[in-house]
């Protein structure tokens, strides 16, 4: 069964002089089954909120991999040690995702860790056709496609971080999980620090650690190459908002702030106590993504 999503729109450019405040943002209708509405605010308060102009860039750095992909663990690890080294400025999502290597393959391999937001993003971004592991670096196309192979993450990544190392746009997520209704809410925020030309979409999706299963890993001695009590860390699992996101702003000026709150029921194999929130704020016509955001559930 798919997650339950809601939304209600804290939406529309916020004036400077109440930056952070949430007196004159739109409200709009929500839609779905799980009613915003029904949010206990004094329990799961909205957060303050006024942009850093200092705040520093960070990058999402997707990692298309697959249970019965024998080399994948080795990309995993890369992406772990560039999370650490770049102290958390890189935020990665392992997307199970494609035929080949997420498929289920029972007996030993019998999970299914695809989503309908990875097979959604493999499809438009084409990743898995041109094999596993591959990321996507915030979404820029290098040479014409959209995928970066595992030895070329570290570099591009430092380049991106080195060169641009202050965001055009503060994000800031604040989560909760409603454990009397199951649900987890999210708050994001968005502050533009640059004018920027475009038009813009903000989008979040269910993250989590720590998930005990089968996985082929070549080169450690195993029979068969299979690891039967391996640790899936960053899966994505789901998304808050629909697949793609919301629209929030066309041109936004310097100060602009945008505003959503996300709802989703918690599927039962979902740990909350394991489970992050990462929200994007990124370009509606290049897919590239401007700022990435994560904060840990009930943070």
């Amino acid at each position: 069964m798919k997650p339950v999503r809601n939304t209600i729109l804290y939406f529309s450019a916020v004036c400077l002089t109440t930056a952070a405040f949430w007196g004159c943002d739109k409200i709009d209708a929500p839609y779905g089954s799980v009613n915003v509405s029904t949010i206990d605010t004094l329990q799961f308060p909205a957060p303050a909120f006024q942009i850093n102009t200092a705040e520093p860039r960070r990058i999402l750095l997707e990692d298309y991999t697959g249970h019965t992909c024998g080399n994948c663990p080795t990309a995993a690890t890369m992406l772990e040690n560039l999370i650490y080294a770049s102290d958390h400025k890189i935020i990665g999502v392992a997307v199970h995702a494609g035929e080949t290597f997420a498929a289920p393959a029972p007996p030993t391999y019998p999970a299914d860790y695809r989503t309908e937001a990875g097979e959604a993003f493999d499809a438009r971004f084409g990743i898995t056709s041109a094999g596993q592991p591959n990321g996507m670096i915030n979404r820029r196309k290098y040479n014409n496609v959209y995928y970066s192979i595992p030895n070329t993450w570290n570099s591009r990544t430092n380049t991106i971080l080195n060169a641009e190392p202050i965001a055009d746009v503060h994000l800031s997520i604040k989560s909760y999980y409603d454990e009397a209704n199951d649900r987890i809410i999210a708050y994001v925020n968005a502050g533009f620090i640059n004018p920027m030309p475009g038009n813009y979409k903000m989008a979040a999706y269910i993250i989590e650690d720590s998930i005990v299963g089968d996985q082929k890993w070549y080169g450690q001695s195993l029979p068969q190459n299979h690891a039967s009590e391996y640790v899936f860390n960053h899966m994505l699992r789901g998304n808050l908002s629909s697949v793609w996101g919301e629209d929030i702003a066309a041109a936004p000026q310097a100060g602009s702030i945008y505003r959503k709150v996300w709802v989703t029921r918690r599927k039962t194999e979902w740990n909350p106590n394991h489970l992050k929130v990462v929200a994007v704020v990124y370009d509606r016509e290049t897919y590239e993504i401007l700022q990435p955001a994560e904060v840990k559930l009930g943070e």
